[in-house]
């Protein structure tokens, strides 16, 4: 019958062996650190305090060059947040996209080959245009700043519905493309 590695567990064996001995002689020579110390009588305690480097106050010299920032001071843009509303605009077979009435929000159909690659193209084939089946319309609805704040979130809240002529597979056409 087999006896499970006899040659193996040598090996380790060994292996474990020539580590610790390693480790053992490693902790010896640190433990040397200290007799070597005492036999050159050093104490940190005992050691001198140098004397502080001399300072002196530094004169305030103009710079010859104007100052370009003080010239053109930082100001904070207004953050305006877009007003709650909801539109439904009518997507392009073309896959262009399209303003959703007034908000501030673009939307349009994705290809096949876009849809992999999350890029936008105006050089999309006919046989890429053919295949973008989806939503006639979508509902795009930008949710008020009360409900974002509610949610825990900072910045706009956008929902995307379709409505008219959708079809199955939506989560693999429904992709977010960019953000401003």
């Amino acid at each position: 019958m087999f006896s499970g590695g006899g040659v193996v567990t040598r090996r380790v064996r060994r292996r474990a062996r020539l580590i610790a001995a390693g480790l053992a002689a490693f902790l010896l020579l640190g433990l040397l650190g200290g007799p070597i110390a005492a036999a050159a009588d050093l104490d940190l305690l005992k050691l001198e305090k140098p004397d502080p480097v001399p300072t002196r106050e530094v004169a305030k010299q103009l710079s010859s060059k104007p100052d370009q920032t003080a010239q053109h001071p930082w100001k904070s843009p207004k953050v305006t947040w877009p007003e709650p509303a909801t539109a439904t605009p009518a997507l392009r077979e073309s896959g262009a996209p399209v303003k959703a009435g007034s908000l501030p929000v673009s939307v349009g159909r994705t290809t096949a080959g876009t849809a992999a690659s999350g890029k936008v193209s105006a050089l999309s084939s006919a046989s890429d245009r053919a295949q973008a089946s989806g939503p006639q319309k979508v509902q795009v609805q930008v949710l008020d700043r009360a409900t974002t704040e509610s949610l825990g979130l900072e910045g706009v809240v956008l929902a995307l519905r379709p409505t008219a002529g959708s079809r199955g597979e939506r989560g693999r056409r429904g992709r977010l493309l960019r953000l401003p």
